[in-house]
Order: structure tokens, then sequence, then C-alpha cells
């Protein structure tokens, strides 16, 4: 994704993937986990549907979400 969309990531999208990333990981974490294999190839990149469309400070359409990958998950 960031290959792809390097010239349109700006400032937004960076802090929006890491708060995905925060938020991810305080999910985790709540639920008494740890992610014993977080590293960046453990974030992906999921699509919104037409009717999760988000936008931007320039009104410019947000297609995708940051996500955590469960692998390495463990009690």
């Amino acid at each position: 994704y960031l290959n792809k969309k390097y010239e349109v990531f700006d400032w937004f999208n960076g802090l929006s993937v890491l708060i995905n990333t925060i938020e991810g990981l305080n999910k985790i974490h709540q639920k008494q986990m740890v992610h014993r294999d977080f590293h960046i190839g453990n974030i992906l990149f999921t699509k919104f549907t037409k009717f999760d469309q988000y936008h931007n400070e320039n009104n410019e359409s947000i297609d995708y979400v940051a996500c955590i990958s469960d692998m390495g998950v463990k009690n």
C-alpha cells in the first residue's frame, strides 16, 4: 500500500495509521493478551466499504484503515 500510495500519503494518513495501530494494540491489551510478534509486517491495510468512507481535512476520501494481524497472539 505505501509503495503504491507514497505520493498521497500525507501527515494525516500517517497519524491515522498510528492511531489505528495504537487502538488495535489497546484492544489486544484490554483482553489481557500480548502480541508476541509485532512488527511492520503485521500492520495490514483493509479497504472500507462504500458505506464506511471517511475523509481527511482536504475532504479527500480515505479508503483504507490499518489493522494489526493476529499472528503470534498469545494469552
